[in-house]
């Protein structure tokens, strides 16, 4: 059951009811139950194509969005990459966090297009239509992120 502030978000956001429904049937992730300040309990539930907000107490969702395929590459890898030496001094290099396994969802995204902001600036070949090699490090950096 979805709250008329769902059903809204789903049409705007381009959310199926087919994608809410395997979302909740077969989760990639669950986080754990947050209340707010006036004490209302949600959980965010992660699937292949899209994430619902539930109220765990009624199990009305509350609100959707389409999954990013960077946050579903995330659970479906066991426990996300791993960076490398060369992509650990990448990122400290650009002024960015290397703790990269203790970041939330949003610093992940910020650091992914930072890394592809990088890429497009200066990892492309003299032709434009490949990558030279330091365009293989970022691609291979963000592939790394969990």
């Amino acid at each position: 059951m979805q709250s008329g502030h769902a059903k809204e978000r789903m049409s705007e956001r381009g959310v199926t009811q087919e994608q809410i429904d395997d979302a909740m049937a077969n989760p990639l992730h669950r986080e754990q139950i947050k209340t707010d300040s006036p004490g209302k309990r949600s959980q965010k539930v992660t699937g292949r194509e899209a994430m619902a907000v539930v109220n765990p107490d009624t199990g009305v969702i509350i609100t959707t969005y389409r999954t990013k395929s960077r946050c579903h590459r995330k659970y479906e890898r066991a426990g996300g990459g791993r960076m490398n030496e060369e992509q650990l001094e990448l990122l400290r290099s650009l002024g960015l966090a290397t703790n990269v396994e203790e970041l939330d969802d949003d610093q992940l995204v910020r650091i992914e297009d930072r890394l592809s902001e990088e890429m497009q600036l200066r990892g492309l070949n003299a032709e434009g239509n490949g990558l030279n090699a330091h365009g293989e490090l970022c691609r291979s950096a963000i592939e790394a992120l969990p």
